[in-house]
């Protein structure tokens, strides 16, 4: 086949199409799991008491300065912890100073931890429906006393949980 200067043009031109519309649908994607990520539920049954916010703190253990990457809801230990969307199970066990963690992956680098754990209920490589118990409450790793450590990410990166959290189940 010949090509001339035209056709040349109209195949770029429809390179470009075809560019601009995968461009359109990968965020047309991460749009859809935005919205799936901004009508969580509460991960606790009930109202808790917030005991630390997202964003710069005191440490708790040495009153230093230090980013803390997640929301703490007090409850007593036991209390049920439910997942706030629907994902694959990441993680499930000790971890460091998290203690025993659960991290849910939800599609397209989005995630939600619950940390310092009493009790884990699911195994990595699980599938969990928003609702499901996956846990309990507990003090487990670095913690000061029975909270659930919830996290919020995307691509790795710790977002603020307060603005997606509805307090419903």
């Amino acid at each position: 086949m010949i090509w001339d200067q035209s056709s040349l043009k109209r195949l770029q031109a429809s390179q470009s199409v075809f560019t601009n519309i995968g461009a359109t649908m990968k965020n047309f994607s991460r749009s859809k799991i935005a919205l799936a990520v901004a009508t969580l539920i509460l991960p606790v049954a009930t109202h808790a008491q917030m005991t630390s916010g997202f964003g710069m703190r005191a440490d708790p253990f040495h009153g230093r300065a230090k980013k803390h990457s997640g929301v703490d809801l007090a409850k007593p230990t036991g209390t049920p912890i439910y997942a706030t969307a629907n994902g694959h199970v990441g993680r499930a066990g000790m971890v460091g100073s998290y203690g025993n963690l659960v991290e849910i992956n939800h599609g397209n680098g989005y995630q939600t931890r619950y940390a310092h754990m009493h009790r884990i209920f699911v195994r990595s490589g699980q599938y969990v429906q928003r609702g499901t118990k996956i846990g309990e409450v507990g003090s487990t790793g670095r913690s000061t006393g029975p909270h659930l450590h919830y996290e919020v990410r995307y691509e790795g990166k710790a977002l603020d949980p307060k603005p997606y959290i509805r307090g419903q189940r």
